[in-house]
């Protein structure tokens, strides 16, 4: 309590804090994710598409790395959506490019690519994340014969 008369000390000011660096490549990737613009894709999303990827990061793509070998040239999202597993797949390092393919692209995939961008987590160049609309039946084979990869046989 402060007695009559007395002067209580002023506070004193709060100190700006300075914007906390992102120091993980995950952490930037969830800056990103909550930078991006709306309309975006749900959180659950962003979480099963890492999680995925961290999973097929298993002993054949270890041993490669091991070995020297390259990493894979072009991920190939079918039914890709917001684009989100492409785009995850370059930023991670784990494909130099991406080509995802659906019917339609919903208004969250050129969010999330603008954001991913801004962020360094895809280069500047558009080809690195390409979309190509239309049914998978149709776009994967030409996709496919492009790269000289042969599609797969059901």
């Amino acid at each position: 309590m402060v007695a009559a008369g007395e002067e209580r000390a002023a506070a004193p000011a709060p100190v700006p804090r300075a914007p906390r660096v992102r120091a993980s490549l995950e952490e930037r990737i969830w800056g990103a994710y909550f930078d991006a613009a709306r309309p975006k894709p749900c959180e659950k999303e962003l979480r099963e598409a890492l999680a995925f990827l961290k999973a097929i990061d298993r002993p054949a793509f270890k041993a490669r790395r091991r070995r020297g070998a390259a990493r894979v040239a072009l991920a190939v999202d079918c039914c890709g959506g917001h684009g989100l597993l492409g785009m995850l797949a370059v930023a991670l390092g784990k494909a130099a490019r991406a080509a995802v393919l659906d019917l339609h692209f919903p208004r969250s995939a050129d969010s999330l690519r603008a954001a991913f961008t801004a962020a360094s987590l895809l280069p500047p160049d558009p080809a690195a994340v390409s979309f190509t609309a239309g049914d998978v039946g149709e776009t994967l084979p030409p996709l496919l014969a492009v790269t000289g990869a042969s599609p797969p046989s059901y």
